[in-house]
Parts: structure tokens; C-alpha cells; sequence
């Protein structure tokens, strides 16, 4: 029993250091990623330590038929900042300002070999993401059958 309790702890400490968090500017947003035990990448956001986006799967369903939204494993992550102004050509402001943070996931998943970016940015009012699929072997052209998230 000692070593099945054991094995737990160890599991929920790995599962711990693979969630990333992303934090807003000023601190009031917060989003979790991480994989599911099913290893679909997950999200989730709080405003203020109060829900606003429960545990959320990601993913796609694609042709050739594949289920492009489990069985991944995180390859890499990098995270990066911006404060920084720019000027539309037209609009109501004549400059605005990025001020984010960003989290980039590289996940690939296991049977497949096919790569997977997820682009996370988290701004002091909201949080966007973006799927980002780098040209690779065997999947060069394909259709998204359908949308996960």
C-alpha cells in the first residue's frame, strides 16, 4: 500500500510540472494548460481567483482521419512578454498598446509524430490562443473535419 501511495504522489507531482500558467500583466487573469490523463492539452482561466472558463479540451478532428485532440506530449514550451504601442492607419485610438504575456506550446503526438502548436496570450482585459500547424512529414495538406475546443 506504501508503494501504490507512493506511485500517486509521484504521478500528481509529474502532472503538476508539466501545467504551465500564464498570468496577466496586472495579475487578475490567470490561465492553466496542461494535459489530460487522456494527454489532451487543456485550459482553463480565472479572473480574480474566480472561474471563468472550467477545464476546457483542445484540439481538432482532421482528414486524413486522425483525432488530432489527445495522445500529445509537450516537447517544448517557451514564454514571452510585450509592452509595447503601435498606429493603425485608421480607428478611433492613434495608438495602441500590447502590453501581453505569451505562452508557446509545441505538443506532438505519440502515434502520429505530428506537431502541433498552441500560441497563448493573456492580456490584462482577456485571453486569446492560436493553432499553429508547422509544415512536417506526411501532413503537409489536410481538412479539419471538426473543432474541439
Amino acid at each position: 500500500m506504501k508503494k501504490f501511495s507512493l506511485l500517486l504522489l509521484i504521478l500528481n507531482l509529474c502532472i503538476q510540472l508539466i501545467a504551465q500558467t500564464l498570468t496577466s500583466p496586472n495579475g487578475n487573469l490567470v490561465m492553466n494548460f496542461k494535459l489530460s490523463p487522456e494527454k489532451a492539452p487543456v485550459y482553463s482561466l480565472t479572473y480574480k481567483g474566480k472561474e471563468v472558463i472550467k477545464e476546457s479540451k483542445m484540439g481538432f478532428l482532421i482528414n486524413p482521419s486522425l483525432n488530432f485532440h489527445e495522445n500529445f506530449k509537450v516537447v517544448e514550451t517557451k514564454t514571452a512578454s510585450s509592452n509595447t504601442t503601435w498606429n493603425p492607419v485608421w480607428g478611433q485610438y492613434s495608438e495602441i498598446r500590447d502590453n501581453h504575456n505569451e505562452l508557446f506550446v509545441v505538443l506532438q503526438q505519440e502515434k502520429s509524430g505530428w506537431r502541433m502548436n498552441i500560441r497563448f496570450r493573456i492580456f490584462d482585459d482577456g485571453l486569446g490562443f492560436r493553432y499553429e500547424f508547422p509544415v512536417q512529414k506526411n501532413l503537409r495538406h489536410f481538412t479539419i473535419k471538426e473543432e474541439l475546443t
